[in-house]
């Protein structure tokens, strides 16, 4: 069969440090939010409005006590639960509590947010990392890390050539001579 995986979302928890801070990455295509609880847990949710699956924020980082969607203007706390929605209180047998944003199986593991979009629950990471946290990560408090600088390029090239020549360092003394 398939094995179910967990995804990294490239976040980390530093990144939703206080209530309300959420990021918004896509994982193979689907829009998703990592938001941090006012109990100081990080949930990731589909940023896809339960209504009309309208994004609820093209923000890619952010702070909201609400995550409005600028479709309807359904309302949902950090946790994903519908709180509001204009016009729909005279709609017959609509509750607010059969309504949310759809929540993924996350992890945090060493300061990483990780999420699955499979509906079945995945192998945790700290399971199938144990080997690597044992060896290699365990020593360096990952967890406490903080980022200091956020950057996102975009680069019109083969990926595994860049790739590739960034895990080689043969060609730095020739090449990058004036810096090395």
């Amino acid at each position: 069969g398939v094995q179910t995986c967990a995804l990294p979302i490239f976040g980390r928890t530093d990144d939703v440090a206080a209530p309300g801070d959420f990021i918004g990455r896509d994982i193979a295509g689907v829009s998703v939010l990592a938001v941090r609880q006012p109990g100081g847990a990080t949930k990731v949710l589909l940023n896809s409005c339960a209504h009309r699956r309208a994004r609820v924020t093209d923000a890619a980082t952010g702070n909201a006590e609400r995550l409005i969607c600028p479709y309807h203007g359904w309302t949902y706390d950090c946790a994903g639960q519908l709180v509001a929605a204009p016009f729909m209180t005279s709609v017959p047998g609509f509750d607010l509590a059969d309504h949310r944003l759809v929540e993924l199986h996350a992890e945090l593991w060493e300061g990483f947010i990780y999420a699955s979009l499979s509906p079945e629950r995945p192998e945790p990471v700290a399971r199938r990392l144990a080997g690597f946290h044992a060896d290699v990560v365990g020593r360096f408090a990952m967890a406490d890390y903080v980022g200091v600088i956020h950057e996102t390029m975009r680069w019109d090239c083969n990926w595994k050539n860049l790739i590739e020549n960034f895990s080689e360092s043969y060609h730095v003394p020739i090449a990058h001579r004036p810096t090395f």
